[in-house]
């Protein structure tokens, strides 16, 4: 279960661990602004008359470090099948890394402090990159460091560290699986997790994607509209000030969502989420204390600006 709860708490750091189609593809390879607003209505703990709420704003920037696209053609047929000769023959060498920065700003309504609102503020680095094997398969990796603390911890802040390492097959269009393993270290606890998901046609219009082991969802596709409708596992961790010490907030919830998106512009993406918390706890964990929350509403709006071209693309035009 621990497990499981540090790979929460990585999720935000990484797009590759959410669940995606082929646009969302392109946008992980692809330099871009990312823009969320979430809100987490009241709702009641279980125990107490006191109310939990939660309001969080981000914005994150990708930007291009480093890109690498050779290919040449040297005919090999030491092979006897025709797809043996080609893979042998063509010679691609394309790699891509990109730099990412991460801002976050989180006020929370805590009901069993004595200033039960909270004001936290994150900020996360990192690069991540892609790289073709042999067999046109895309190697990634991603590494990265951030803090999430209240404003009256920042002066004794507590770096996290995560990195990811996995494969992506690209199968068609609108077929692709992944799997890889990430690594959370935090506290000086360092956490291994296997992951595996994609994205699975059923027809012409809808998909199933997934990313275990923290969510699944259907989707209907229709030219620039998509509408999902599943379930997934998120949560925080970030630094508190309480009874006089430091210690860490860590948030875990699971809910079902309906989610709405639309592309407005082949550069411009927005998004509409709703949802419903089924399942949702705080818990202070140098305290061992849990706090049960009632289960309640949520939404979130989000959108992509993404800039120049994605890595496929770039790799594409280099072999024409």
């Amino acid at each position: 279960m621990k497990k499981l709860i540090h790979f929460l708490f990585l999720l935000p750091i990484f797009d590759f661990s959410q669940s995606y189609d082929i646009d969302q593809i392109e946008q992980v390879f692809r330099p871009r602004i990312k823009c969320d607003n979430r809100f987490i209505m009241p709702a009641s703990f279980t125990d107490t008359s006191e109310r939990f709420s939660d309001f969080s704003t981000s914005t994150l920037v990708t930007f291009p470090i480093h890109t690498r696209l050779d290919a040449d053609l040297k005919l090999d047929l030491s092979q006897l099948r025709l797809k043996d000769i080609l893979r042998n023959s063509v010679r691609i060498n394309a790699s891509q890394t990109l730099g990412s920065i991460r801002m976050l700003y989180r006020q929370t309504q805590l009901g069993f402090d004595s200033i039960p609102r909270k004001n936290f503020y994150g900020v996360s680095l990192g690069f991540s990159g892609v790289k073709l094997d042999r067999k046109y398969r895309v190697v990634f990796y991603n590494l990265s460091a951030n803090i999430s603390e209240e404003n009256k911890t920042i002066n004794s802040a507590t770096p996290r560290f995560s990195a990811v390492l996995g494969r992506l097959h690209l199968k068609g269009r609108f077929k692709n699986y992944f799997y890889g393993t990430a690594i959370v270290y935090s506290d000086g606890l360092p956490l291994p997790i296997p992951f595996f998901g994609g994205t699975f046609p059923i027809n012409k219009h809808f998909l199933f994607n997934c990313t275990l082991p923290t969510s699944l969802n259907f989707q209907f596709r229709n030219e620039a509209t998509s509408i999902f409708a599943g379930v997934s596992a998120d949560g925080f961790r970030t630094g508190l000030r309480y009874k006089n010490e430091r210690i860490n907030l860590n948030h875990m919830g699971g809910q079902a969502f309906l989610m709405w998106r639309q592309k407005i512009h082949r550069t411009v993406t927005t998004r509409l989420e709703c949802g419903y918390y089924f399942y949702s706890t705080l818990n202070l964990s140098e305290r061992n204390e849990v706090f049960a929350i009632r289960p309640g509403p949520y939404v979130n709006a989000g959108i992509n600006i993404l800039f120049g071209k994605n890595f496929f693309e770039r790799v594409m035009e280099r072999l024409q």
